[in-house]
Order: C-alpha cells, then structure tokens, then sequence
C-alpha cells in the first residue's frame, strides 16, 4: 500500500526516470547473499597485487644478492655459514619492512587525522585490521626474500674471490 503510493507518486513526477521500485529488504538480501556484492572481486584483485608485490620484492633481492656477490663471497671465505648469510638477508628485508611500516602508519594516522578534522567527523583508526595489515605486509616480504636469500648462501667463496 505505502510503496504503490510511493511508486504512483515517482511515476507522475515529470522528467523522472524510475526503472524498478522495490523495498529496501530485496536489494539488502542480494546485497548479502553475494550476487550484489563485489567483495571476492576485490578479494581476488588483492591477492593478484600480493603476489605481484612479492614478485617484485623477490626481483629487488636477487638484483641486490647478483650486486653483493663478492661481498657475499668474501663473508663465507672469512667463515660465514650459510645460514648467517640467510640470517642477514632476512634481518635486513626485516628492518627496511620496519621503516617502510613505521612511516606507512604515520603517514595513515596523519592522513586520518587531518581528514577527520577537515569533515568534521571522528578519528576512527581500527587496530585489529592495521595489525593484520602489517603482519601480511612482514610475511609477504619474508616469503619474497627467502629464495634469493638461499641462493645468495649458495655463492661459493673460491668462485666469487677469483675473478
């Protein structure tokens, strides 16, 4: 009864375009039932940007271990084990994540801050999602760098002292 007169009344109105008229419990069950909603989409584009990202951590590595090779070669024939050498790679990728964090995080709380006050509205910063955030940021970056890490305490020091 009240969406006839709703619909009469939308209808007569001159130069409006109404193509459907429904009540708002129809779109809200499409909504979450899953044919309305885009989130495996965006789901999908996330996880493609994650592994692309990690993609091109790994490449900056190995550029990075192909660069220090003699470094790397001088370090094991001074008694670097394998694993040190592993051990430096993975504590440095830590430490440029930390930065890399720490100034993603201020530069999120003062993006945050200002436009909250610029719309007169509240500072909401979630602190369950930020951290998962960052811990899928730190794993993504250990992952990308354990294989050139490996190969990097693979470099024999004879090999690379030589030339």
């Amino acid at each position: 009864p009240l969406l006839d007169a709703i619909t009469d009344s939308l209808y007569q109105t001159r130069g409006r375009y109404v193509s459907v008229v429904e009540a708002l419990s129809r779109p809200k069950k499409r909504m979450y039932d899953g044919r309305g909603s885009h989130a495996f989409t965006l789901l999908g584009i996330s996880a493609l940007a994650m592994v692309i990202t990690g993609m091109g951590i790994t490449g900056l590595i190995t550029f990075t271990v192909n660069q220090r090779r003699k470094q790397i070669g001088i370090r094991r024939a001074l008694g670097g084990s394998k694993k040190q050498i592993i051990n430096f790679f993975i504590i440095e990728i830590s430490l440029l994540t930390a930065i890399g964090v720490v100034v993603g995080v201020i530069l999120m709380v003062l993006l945050n801050y200002l436009m909250a006050n610029q719309s007169g509205g509240q500072s909401d910063i979630q602190l369950l999602p930020l951290f998962g955030l960052i811990a899928t940021i730190w794993l993504i970056n250990l992952l990308a760098s354990w294989l050139p890490a490996r190969r990097a305490a693979q470099i024999e020091p004879a090999i690379v002292t030589r030339g």
